[in-house]
């Protein structure tokens, strides 16, 4: 179910075409994978989701949240 969830997200947010595996035939790929290539508008949306992982410190973050925790 997190596999689908995250298609969809990856999807949403113009980074990518999602493929399920029971639709994901040779041509399927094939068709995704010329898309893809065909279109800067997918690295782009890519770049950006990339980028904003890059910023996000998951250590900082957790101590953030830990701070918070009721004793």
């Amino acid at each position: 179910m997190d596999q689908y969830l995250t298609m969809r997200y990856v999807e949403d947010a113009g980074a990518g075409i999602g493929l399920r595996s029971d639709r994901a035939g040779e041509s399927a790929i094939r068709a995704a994978i010329e898309t893809l290539l065909a279109n800067k508008s997918y690295r782009q949306s890519a770049t950006v989701i990339a980028d904003a992982f890059r910023r996000y410190n998951a250590v900082e973050r957790f101590g953030e949240l830990l701070a918070k925790w009721p004793d």
